[in-house]
C-alpha cells in the first residue's frame, strides 16, 4: 500500500500542533518582553519630558528671582513671591533626575542656584547624586564640578574621591585632563607628591593619543618637572 507523502506545509502544521504549548509559551514571552520594553521607554521618555519642563520652569524662575533681588528694597513683596516660587520649583524637582541630557541640565541649574546662595554642600550633593546615576557623557563633568564645591568647603579628601569617580566614568576621556590635573593639585596641597605625580602622568600619557586641552598638558608637565626637581634636591640634601 502506497503511503502518501506529506507536503512541507502539512509537516509544519503537524509540528506546530504537537508543540503548540511550547509555541504559545514562546509567543507569550515575546509579547510580554515587548510590552516590558515599551513600558520602560514610555516611563523613561515621560521622566525626560518632566525633567525638561522642570528645567525650563526653573531657569525662568531663577531669572525672575535674580531680577527681583536687584530691586528687593523697592519691591519686597515681589521678591518674596518669586523667592517662594523658586523654592517650590526646586523642591518639586527633587527626584526628577532623568538619565539623559535633561537630567544633567536640571541638576546643573539647581546646583548653580544653591552655589550662588553659597550653599556649596547642597550644590555638591545635587551634582554627585545626578553624576553617579546619569548615563550622559557629560555626567563626569557634574562630579568634577561637585569636587570644586566640596573643595570650597575645605574637604580635599572628598574632592579627590569625586574626581576619582569622574575619571572612572569618563570612558571617552573627554574630561580626563581636567579631573586628573585637579586631583594632582589637591594631592600636592596635601603633601602627597607620589599621588600627585601619578595624577599628572595620566595627562602626559595622553600625548600623541588625544589632546583636548593643551593648557592642562603644559601645566601637568611643568608640575612633573617641579616635583622631579624637588625630589632630586631632597635626595642631594640627604646625601650631604
Amino acid at each position: 500500500m502506497r503511503v502518501e507523502e506529506k507536503s512541507t506545509f502539512q509537516k509544519i502544521v503537524e509540528f506546530i500542533a504537537e508543540k503548540r504549548v511550547v509555541f504559545f509559551a514562546m509567543i507569550i514571552g515575546i509579547l510580554l518582553a515587548s510590552a516590558g520594553i515599551g513600558v520602560y521607554f514610555f516611563v523613561e521618555n515621560n521622566l525626560n519630558m518632566k525633567a525638561q519642563l522642570a528645567a525650563e520652569e526653573l531657569e525662568n524662575a531663577w531669572a525672575d528671582y535674580k531680577d527681583a533681588e536687584e530691586n528687593k528694597d523697592a519691591a519686597p513683596n515681589t521678591f518674596k513671591n518669586r523667592e517662594r516660587a523658586l523654592n517650590e520649583l526646586v523642591a518639586d524637582s527633587e527626584n526628577l533626575y532623568a538619565k539623559r541630557y535633561t537630567g544633567f541640565r536640571l541638576a546643573m541649574i539647581k546646583s548653580e542656584i544653591a552655589a550662588e546662595k553659597e550653599n556649596y554642600e547642597e550644590a555638591a550633593a545635587i551634582l554627585e547624586k545626578c553624576g553617579l546615576s546619569n548615563r550622559h557623557p557629560l555626567a563626569p563633568l557634574m562630579l568634577i564640578q561637585a569636587a570644586v564645591y566640596v573643595e570650597n568647603l575645605g574637604d580635599s579628601d572628598k574632592a579627590i574621591e569625586l574626581l576619582d569617580k569622574a575619571l572612572s566614568r569618563d570612558r571617552k576621556k573627554i574630561f580626563l585632563q581636567r579631573a586628573a590635573f585637579n586631583m594632582g593639585r589637591l594631592y600636592e596641597a596635601q603633601g602627597n607628591e607620589a599621588e600627585a605625580r601619578s595624577a599628572y602622568e595620566l595627562i602626559s600619557d595622553l600625548e600623541g593619543e588625544m589632546m583636548q586641552d593643551f593648557d592642562y598638558a603644559k601645566l601637568a608637565k611643568s608640575r612633573l618637572i617641579f616635583l622631579e626637581t624637588s625630589l632630586q634636591r631632597e635626595s642631594n640634601e640627604d646625601v650631604q
